[in-house]
Formats: structure tokens, sequence, C-alpha cells
């Protein structure tokens, strides 16, 4: 899959893991502020406060955090992020996706603050399921005992393995317990479709790679930078928030809803935009409308199915060249808006932009099926193939 064979320098955990405390200081809420009086949004999660902090997460050593570090890989075997766990305790984290190598231009791709994902157990429930089967077997690598976890389509990860009655190789979704076939030929004409396979590593080509790594040292040196101790951190919390300009969520934020259905991400995104206009249609009917199959619904697909819905009232529009400034403008509009990376459609519900042209996108994520996920991500066109927005009429 990735244009050219090449090795990447990876970071080591301890790099990673002081990458994420860094990038952390300016999401932390100002420690002089009552969490309780700031308005009810994401961006002010109480979960996000020094308080939040259980003993056990303080360090002495270089990255002042205990991070749990978590080895991701693209379906080529390359490494692609070491996530950042931190404990907080009664079921909750902090998740900061790092970028493992410097070729892939931003040292962070999302953070998360809320229900532990407990990627581990996922895994090995997913593994358990495979080995209660004689066809399957997981895949491991080399001495590995245990199976590497695969982002084989953002944000979707499965475990590999292999079939002793079919042929090829495949990914089983540690969430939606869906089966991907990561070396078929055939892939769905849907643009959605939950069979698209693809890795950040395929955009990188020997023309791009000092490009690549010139954007990853100018985003690293936009990161605040870490105190020598835990009780100077209250002092660089707040010079790390001045590196602000704006941060919207729209008023009043969307509600998260999850999917149901295993192929209905594009109806679950549409209802939670409905809903913020006051509308509602139950996901079963939007999924119909858009015309949902194995692949999942067309962009056109969904337009039509909105604007149908809601003619003279609410208008769906489509741009297939979305930028961070449009994000920015439906935010500032209150105008929720969809956006989908290579087969998988979620809701953008506000955006963040920091000094150094440092853009974040507040992501409302309808999978994993019944539980969701809110994010907030960096801008990278790379990710956001195409917008939807739907705006009153």
């Amino acid at each position: 899959m990735p244009t050219f064979n090449f090795e990447p320098e990876y970071l080591a955990e301890l790099e990673c893991a002081i990458i994420a405390s860094r990038q952390m200081l300016s999401f932390i809420l100002d420690p002089d502020a009552d969490p309780e009086s700031l308005p009810k949004n994401p961006w002010n999660d109480p979960l996000l406060s020094l308080n939040a902090l259980p003993e056990g997460a303080i360090d002495d050593g270089p990255a002042l955090f205990k991070w749990r570090s978590q080895d991701i890989y693209d379906v080529d075997g390359l490494l692609l992020f070491r996530d950042q766990a931190l404990d907080l305790g009664s079921g909750n984290e902090w998740r900061v996706r790092v970028a493992a190598s410097d070729v892939l231009r931003t040292p962070v791709k999302c953070i998360r603050v809320g229900p532990s994902l407990n990627l581990e157990e996922l895994a090995a429930d997913a593994r358990a399921e495979l080995e209660k089967s004689a066809e399957l077997a997981p895949l491991t690598i080399g001495d590995e005992k245990d199976v590497r976890l695969v982002c084989y389509n953002y944000p979707n990860i499965g475990i590999r393995y292999t079939s002793l009655t079919q042929p090829g190789q495949f990914v089983s979704d540690i969430d939606q317990q869906r089966v991907v076939q990561i070396d078929s030929l055939g892939l769905d004409d849907n643009p959605e479709s939950i069979t698209t396979v693809w890795s950040p590593y395929d955009i990188v080509a020997r023309s791009t790679v000092s490009y690549f790594r010139s954007l990853w040292e100018r985003k690293m040196a936009l990161l605040p930078s870490l105190p020598d101790s835990f009780s100077k951190l209250p002092a660089a919390i707040k010079l790390a928030r001045l590196s602000i300009e704006d941060a919207q969520p729209t008023r009043p934020p969307l509600t998260l809803i999850p999917q149901v259905g295993e192929k209905n991400c594009a109806a679950a995104t549409a209802r939670m935009i409905l809903n913020h206009y006051g509308k509602d249609k139950p996901e079963t009917v939007l999924a119909s409308l858009m015309n949902t199959r194995d692949g999942g619904a067309t962009p056109e697909a969904q337009v039509n199915a909105i604007n149908s819905l809601f003619p003279g009232v609410l208008t769906a529009t489509p741009d297939t060249s979305p930028d961070f400034d449009e994000a920015r403008d439906e935010i500032l509009a209150n105008h929720p808006l969809r956006t989908a990376s290579p087969g998988h459609a979620r809701a953008v519900g506000g955006f963040r932009s920091e000094l150094g042209e440092v853009d974040w996108l507040l992501i409302y994520d309808p999978e994993p099926a019944h539980k969701g996920r809110i994010c907030m991500e960096i801008w990278d066109r790379e990710f956001h193939r195409d917008f939807i927005y739907v705006r009153p009429s």
C-alpha cells in the first residue's frame, strides 16, 4: 500500500509520552478556573482539570504523567500511532494519539477525554472469538505473542487474522465485530464503503518525505514546553493556553447520538445535525432514505435524503474540496456539518485555532455502535475527503 518502500524513523515510547504531555498542556483547564462556572461543552469537561488527576497519574520523569503506551500499526506492518492513555480512575482516561513517525507531518492526531477505550481488552476479546473457530487464526508477527492492533481505516481499529477456508488476509474490527478483507482487489464502488483500507503512509512519496518532515518539525516547535517539575505545571498550563486564538462549539453543543446499525454512521451523523435544528427522524428511516447498503451510504444519497425530508426548511450541500476555514465558518454560523474520512461519516460540532496555524475540529463520532465517541482531532486534509453542510433554507 505505501507509495514506495521505506523504513520510517520511529519515535521511542518516551518521546511519544513527552509529546502527549506537551500537547495536553493547552487542553487542561486553567487551574484558576472553576469548572462548574464554565459553559457546558466538551472544551470545558471537568475531567480536563488538574483536580481530575489521581495521585498515581503523576510521574517524576520527563513526561510528568504516567502514560500507558499502546502501539497501533497499519495493515502493511508499519508502526502508525503510539496511543498514550492516562488512567483517571472510575473508568475514565485522557488519550492522546501520537504519530509514531516524523513523516506523518503532525505529532498528534487526536485527543479524547472520557470513558476508557480499553483497546487491549477489546483486542483480547476479538482474539478469543477468533480462536473459537477452527477455521480462523489470529495473525501474529515473528516471535510476538500478542496480536497487533491495526488501524485499517481511520479511526477504525482491528486485529489481523487468516482464514483456512478463504484466501487472503482479514481484519476483525474490535468495536463493530465486522470483517474486512485487507487485500481484496474488488472494493465496493460506493465511495464511503466500509471496506476501504488505507493508511496515512500511503500518501508518502520520495518527493514528499523532506517536506513532511519539515511540517513535523514546525508543529513540534509549536507544542508547549513542559516544566521541569510537577509543581510548576499550573504556570505552564496558563502559558500554554495563551496559544489558543479561538475555540467555539455550536450553540448549544451537539448531542452525541451513537449509531445502532452497523453500516449507519451516515444516518446517525445526520440525526445529530438534524437534532441541532429541532428536527428528528429515526436512524432506520434515515438509513433507508440514504439507500444504505453493506458499503454504507454515498454522499449523494445522504444529501438527497436530507433535502427530501425538510424542503424549504433545511438544505444540504456537498463540498468535495473541504478546508478548515470552511468548517470554521460553518460553526461560527452555528451550523454543524458532516465530514467523511475514507469510509466513515462523522459530525463536526466545533473548532479550535491556535497560534502557528494549528487547527482542530471537535468530532462527534457515531461509532462504536451504542457508544459513540467525542474527540478533538487536528485538521489534516487527508482525513477529511468531503463535507456536507446543512443550513436553514
